[in-house]
C-alpha cells in the first residue's frame, strides 16, 4: 500500500482536511426558531446588549440655535452577557483505522488515512447538530417563554410583558366550539401593534403546536368562516403557495384574516432527544407564537479560546468565529480527540414583537 505523505505531515493536515470533509456532510435541519435570529459575531468573550421597547418618541420641532432635547438610550435596557461554553469532543484515536495508517517506512497509507478523515468528519458533524440542537432550543426558549438558560442554574429573563405570555384559559381554547379563535388572532395583533409597535397592514407569522392547528382547523366557528369567505382570504389548507417564504422546518397551512390582521400559519412539530434518549417537542404543542415582519432578533457568536503558538510556548487567545476547532493529545489516557467550542446567545432586541399563548390543556 502506498504512502501519501510522513506521519508528522499528514497528521499536521489532518484537522484542516476533516473539517473540509465535514462541511460536505448534510446536516440535519433544525432552524425552526433560529431562522428569525439574525447571525452576528464578535471578537469579545461577552457582548452588551440592548433591549428596544415600544412606544415611539416623537421629535420635537427646534428653532435655530435653540436647545434641542438630548436624547438618552435608557441604561436599564442595557445588558451583559456572557454565554457558556459548549464544548463536545470526539476520540478518533479509538477508531480502527487509527491504528491502521502508518504504512511502510514510516509513511501514511492512504486507504486508511482517507477513511480515517472521513469516518472523524461524521463524528465532527454530529457535534455540530448536537450545537445546531441546542441553538434551536435557545431560540424556542426565548420565544416561548422569554428567557435564555445561558448555563446550568442560570438564566437570562429578557423580562417580557406579562401580556405578551398567556396561560391556558378556556376562553381560547380552540378544542371548544363555542370559541372563536378569531379573537385571539385579534389579540395577538393587538398587542403586537399596540405594545410592539408593529404596523397593521404588516404580514403577521403564526407558528402553532400541531395540536393547536389540528383544533383550529376543525373549530366550527373556522369552518364557517371559511365556507362564508369562501376560502379567498383564509385559505388554511392550501399550503406553501399562500405563504410566499419557505421556511426551514417548518410546515405552511395558508393565511388566516382575523379583524385587520393578516396571518401566515405555519406549523412545527420539530424534536430532540436529551441526554437519556428522551424525546420531546422543540416547541409546546399546545401553544402558539405570533410575530410581525418587523421583528429584530439577533444571534450572536462570541469569541471562543484557544490555544495559539507553538509547542512549550503557547498561550490563549480570542478566536473570533461561529465555531472553533482544536486537537487534544492525551499522553496519559494514549489518546487523540478532535474537539469543537462555541458560544452564542439569542438576543431579541425587539422584545415586545413577541406573543405567546398556551391555547389547550
Amino acid at each position: 500500500m502506498s504512502a501519501l505523505f510522513t506521519l508528522a505531515y499528514a497528521m499536521g493536515r489532518f484537522t484542516m482536511e476533516v473539517i473540509a470533509e465535514m462541511l460536505n456532510i448534510k446536516s440535519k435541519p433544525k432552524r425552526g426558531f433560529r431562522q428569525f435570529f439574525t447571525t452576528k459575531e464578535t471578537d469579545t468573550y461577552g457582548i452588551q446588549y440592548d433591549v428596544v421597547r415600544n412606544n415611539d418618541r416623537v421629535a420635537l420641532d427646534v428653532a435655530i440655535y435653540e436647545k434641542g432635547r438630548i436624547v438618552r438610550r435608557d441604561k436599564g435596557t442595557q445588558k451583559n452577557l456572557v454565554p457558556a461554553n459548549f464544548d463536545e469532543k470526539f476520540d478518533y484515536s479509538a477508531l480502527e483505522e487509527y491504528e491502521n495508517i502508518q504504512g511502510a517506512n514510516g509513511g501514511v497509507a492512504e486507504k486508511p488515512y482517507n477513511q480515517l478523515i472521513k469516518n472523524t468528519a461524521e463524528g465532527v458533524r454530529d457535534i455540530d447538530d448536537a450545537f445546531d440542537m441546542a441553538e434551536e432550543l435557545a431560540c424556542a426558549s426565548v420565544m416561548l417563554t422569554g428567557e435564555f438558560p445561558i448555563r446550568k442554574g442560570t438564566t437570562i429573563d429578557f423580562k417580557r410583558k406579562a401580556a405578551s405570555i398567556l396561560a391556558y384559559d378556556a376562553g381560547r381554547d380552540f378544542g371548544i366550539d363555542t370559541v372563536n379563535p378569531e379573537e385571539t388572532f385579534i389579540l395577538a395583533g393587538d398587542f403586537l401593534v399596540n405594545e410592539g409597535d408593529a404596523a397593521a397592514s404588516e404580514i403577521f407569522t403564526a407558528i402553532l403546536g400541531p395540536k393547536v392547528w389540528l383544533k383550529m382547523k376543525n373549530n366550527p366557528i373556522v369552518q364557517k368562516q371559511a365556507d362564508i369567505r369562501r376560502m379567498d382570504h383564509m385559505e388554511l389548507t392550501t399550503g406553501s403557495e399562500n405563504n410566499t417564504a419557505p421556511m426551514e422546518s417548518l410546515t405552511p397551512q395558508g393565511v388566516y384574516s382575523a379583524g385587520s390582521y393578516t396571518f401566515r400559519i405555519w406549523t412545527y412539530g420539530g424534536t430532540y432527544k436529551d441526554e437519556s434518549g428522551v424525546t420531546h417537542g422543540i416547541m409546546d404543542t399546545n401553544a402558539m407564537v405570533v410575530i410581525p415582519s418587523s421583528y429584530d432578533f439577533d444571534f450572536t457568536y462570541c469569541a471562543t479560546k484557544a490555544m495559539q503558538g507553538k509547542v512549550g510556548s503557547r498561550w490563549p487567545k480570542l478566536i473570533k468565529g461561529k465555531r472553533s476547532t482544536y486537537k487534544i493529545e492525551n499522553e496519559e489516557e494514549c489518546n487523540v480527540q478532535i474537539g469543537r467550542r462555541s458560544r452564542f446567545a439569542p438576543v431579541p432586541r425587539s422584545i415586545d414583537k413577541i406573543w405567546t399563548a398556551t391555547i389547550l390543556q
